[in-house]
């Protein structure tokens, strides 16, 4: 019974010394002080155009529409867009515009204007940033099948 003992006692001790230096180890992995954002990276937030994120969009619900919104993330509705590209894909052929704020261009809007069912558009490369901020961000965009 005393072997016993000093066995379970000698397990016992062994057990905390090594989590003593598993949890020293993974300490030192962790990073200290407040956590960097690198500049582009993709936020947290999604790009919405007439309410959706992408998917099936009807001519009727984006005709002359030229706000883009970003949600999905605190302080969404504070960010600003810096630019964006619009890809435009009618009949096969590949159109891209540049943008740079929230409101899509007069061209634009002629583009997506004459688009029929089964073209598709995708806001691209959109980058963001805070008001307060000169860090950017990249935002998540997908891709608009006209319906």
């Amino acid at each position: 019974m005393k072997n016993t003992i000093q066995h379970f006692l000698f397990a016992a001790i062994m057990l905390c010394l090594f989590a003593a230096f598993a949890n020293d180890a993974h300490a030192a992995a962790m990073p200290v002080g407040k956590p960097v954002v690198a500049e582009r990276e993709v936020g947290g937030g999604h790009l919405v155009f007439c309410g959706k994120t992408g998917g099936k969009i009807a001519k009727k619900d984006y005709a002359g529409k030229t706000s883009l919104q970003i949600e999905g993330c605190p302080g969404a509705s504070e960010t600003i867009i810096v630019s964006f590209t619009l890809e435009i894909v009618k009949g096969g052929k590949t159109t891209t515009l540049p943008g740079t704020s929230a409101r899509l261009t007069t061209e634009m809007v002629a583009q997506l204007k004459a688009l029929s069912s089964g073209d598709s558009f995708e806001f691209k490369k959109m980058v963001a940033r805070w008001p307060d901020s000169k860090e950017t961000y990249q935002v998540r965009t997908e891709k608009f099948t006209v319906s």
